[in-house]
């Protein structure tokens, strides 16, 4: 019950210093459960909290944990072939975390290969997020969910449009209530020991005015030359303009109802 309850204002937590942060997120629809096909989506982040790659597309799945898991194995290898470590893992998808820890379980071979790139990239803990702390990687597994699910899993060097904002917030640490179990609050801890909660919390009902009076030039634009990697960029034949315009509507996917807009270059992988 709700009584029961006491309101918490969560927000991103970046990662410590020097480390990079990948959230991901899985989705299944009533439409796409039909076809076998589910969303996922997810980004890496540095301390900064600036972009450094990300992903969004369809995924094959049996339910929702298949496309949770799956969704990790597209981020964990992602951040493996690209080397972005040390790496911090998270994601909003609990049942997953205590999956990991079984030896039996239907999904085994999906739990082995997260397990096998969890050890290539020196064994991050796998922590739990909330929804709230876990938009960016939501935002993404709903673009995913708009996309033909005969597409390529879309690789993003730079931010799309439709987690731009989100970004954004996070940044600046803005906040989002939730009503938890009391006993819930000592769990917000990350595993640096910094606090998922504040008390003097920045709404996001100011995002708006910040917003209104943020220019354009100044939107968060990150991509990875702006680092060092040993890794062979593809050339521009293996990019395309993402020029489609989502209409208002609700997707259908069962964890976010959202409408999507995207305009940006990504890469096919």
């Amino acid at each position: 019950m709700l009584s029961n309850r006491v309101p918490v204002h969560l927000r991103w937590i970046p990662p410590a210093i020097n480390f990079y942060k990948l959230n991901t997120d899985g989705a299944t629809s009533f439409e796409t459960d039909k076809g076998g096909i589910g969303t996922g989506g997810g980004g890496i982040r540095n301390h900064k909290g600036e972009w450094m790659v990300g992903f969004a597309g369809p995924i094959p799945h049996t339910n929702c944990l298949s496309a949770e898991l799956q969704a990790l194995i597209k981020g964990l290898s992602l951040a493996a072939q690209l080397r972005l470590l040390p790496l911090q893992v998270e994601i909003d998808a609990k049942e997953v975390i205590t999956l990991l820890d079984n030896r039996n379980s239907r999904y085994s071979n999906l739990i082995l290969d997260c397990r096998y790139l969890l050890g290539t990239l020196h064994d991050p803990v796998v922590t739990r997020a909330y929804m709230e702390q876990n938009c960016v990687a939501d935002n993404l597994a709903k673009l995913g969910s708009r996309m033909s699910p005969a597409a390529a899993l879309c690789i993003f060097d730079e931010p799309p449009f439709c987690v731009t904002k989100q970004l954004l917030e996070d940044q600046r640490g803005f906040t989002s209530q939730r009503m938890v179990p009391p006993t819930a609050v000592h769990q917000l801890d990350d595993q640096d020991g910094n606090r998922c909660f504040v008390a003097n919390h920045v709404p996001k009902g100011t995002a708006t005015i910040y917003f209104e009076s943020f220019s354009s030039k100044n939107a968060v634009h990150t991509t990875l030359e702006d680092r060092q990697c040993d890794i062979t960029r593809g050339d521009a034949s293996n990019r395309y303009a993402c020029t489609d315009s989502i209409p208002i509507s609700l997707a259908s996917t069962s964890t976010c109802n959202m409408m999507h807009e995207h305009h940006n270059l990504v890469r096919m992988l």
